[in-house]
């Protein structure tokens, strides 16, 4: 944000600690949080609803089908997790991939990949969670609006650290993942924190007009 934008954004939260009795951290705690959930949000594949989360279940299962199919058919040696591994391209299995045509290798069991699949979906929104985690950190309450295929992940890999000076506070938000770097770029990660900004600033806004009697 420019800096007028700063002192704006600095005048309404002084109002909204003001008029409903919160301190100035209770208001920067939850700037941090909605922060948090952006940036959680903006882990691919993004959103963080529970239909969200059922799509991308059944996009695993689809990308490991195609990926094991592709295998059969190139002769592509390896186990179902190997396979599925080496055609992966930025997370995603390419759609373009031959999947139909006589074998070239034995089928990969069928066992194989049933159990890849379960590992994959069980792991599906650790990324997420671990922005979740690092949200919580902050005052050690919990978050709303998570779903659970996210939830599950939200008790690791995140912290947060706070440094308190009133409106110049400071809250710094850590994913630990070691894949996290590959997954959102500098620039997703500046557009998340806008995102946050901008959610707190509408929280607070229409939580003055109440208690203003405005709407």
């Amino acid at each position: 944000m420019d800096q007028s934008s700063v002192r704006g954004f600095r005048r309404r939260m002084v109002e909204f600690s003001r008029e409903t009795g919160k301190t100035i951290q209770e208001s920067m705690n939850l700037l941090g949080k909605g922060c948090a959930k952006e940036l959680a949000v903006l882990v691919p594949p993004y959103g963080i609803t529970a239909k969200q989360g059922a799509g991308f279940q059944k996009s695993i299962a689809k990308q490991i089908d195609r990926a094991i199919r592709a295998a059969n058919v190139a002769g592509t040696q390896g186990s179902a997790g190997f396979v599925h591994a080496q055609v992966r391209r930025k997370g995603q299995v390419p759609k373009g991939l031959k999947t139909e045509g006589r074998f070239r290798r034995e089928p990969i069991p069928i066992r194989e990949k049933v159990d890849l699949l379960r590992k994959k979906q069980a792991a599906a929104g650790t990324a997420k969670g671990a922005w979740i985690a690092a949200g919580e950190a902050i005052d050690g309450k919990k978050m709303r609006g998570i779903s659970k295929w996210i939830r599950r992940h939200a008790t690791r890999n995140g912290d947060a650290s706070i440094r308190a000076e009133g409106l110049g506070s400071t809250i710094s938000l850590t994913n630990r993942l070691p894949y996290i770097n590959g997954l959102q770029s500098k620039a997703v990660i500046d557009l998340a924190l806008k995102r946050g900004y901008a959610r707190n600033f509408r929280y607070m806004t229409i939580a003055l007009k109440k208690l203003r009697g405005e709407i």
